[in-house]
């Protein structure tokens, strides 16, 4: 006599995307990260794209390290940059995926859990050398266009055809150079 269960995942469209980017970011020389959602309140003081304001405080929290949800996986991937540079690592190719979480103070008064939003999102960090010498290959250094050629890859991987979508210059107080990209209406 045997006995089974079948379980139905509801995220397999979520999982499927997961794994064709992060095994496309692995093959490319990538390692995966994983930092904590909780951050501290100082990253946001003074920016206008990621406003403290929205910030989602902990109310009890462990440390003033640790006393905010994060906006971003830019600062994690930054603080992981950061210990493997001191560590004499600085060739660097990461990738996160993960949620931010942010506040909207207007929505508040639809009560509940209105003012409060998550989004699942990929961030990508490359420092160092580009690639490695060899006798036919120049050592170059990793820039924002080395980073626009992998999320170019990841995009063209989605079936989005980078020709038919528009590249619009993004200001921003967190890069020096950013693009966006907008097909068929939609910011990728």
């Amino acid at each position: 006599h045997v006995n089974s269960t079948l379980t139905y995942s509801q995220n397999q469209a979520n999982d499927k995307i997961y794994n064709v980017a992060a095994d496309l970011l692995t093959s490319n020389g990538f390692h995966e990260i994983m930092s904590n959602s909780l951050t501290k309140s100082g990253y946001y003081e003074g920016l206008t794209s990621f406003p403290v304001e929205n910030c989602v405080k902990i109310m009890n929290p462990l440390s003033s390290d640790l006393n905010v949800m994060r906006q971003t996986l830019l600062f994690n991937a930054l603080e992981a940059a950061s210990l493997n540079i001191n560590h004499r690592r600085s060739d660097l190719k990461l990738y996160e995926f993960g949620n931010c979480y942010f506040y909207d103070e207007s929505k508040k008064e639809q009560g509940g859990l209105a003012p409060y939003s998550e989004t699942y999102t990929l961030g990508i960090l490359v420092s160092g050398q580009a690639n490695e010498q060899s006798w036919n290959v120049k050592v170059c250094q990793s820039d924002f266009y080395s980073l626009k050629v992998y999320a170019e890859k990841l995009l063209a991987r989605f079936g989005v055809n980078i020709n038919n979508a528009q590249i619009e210059p993004l200001e921003s107080d967190l890069y020096r150079e950013a693009v966006r990209y907008v097909f068929n209406g939609k910011r990728l």
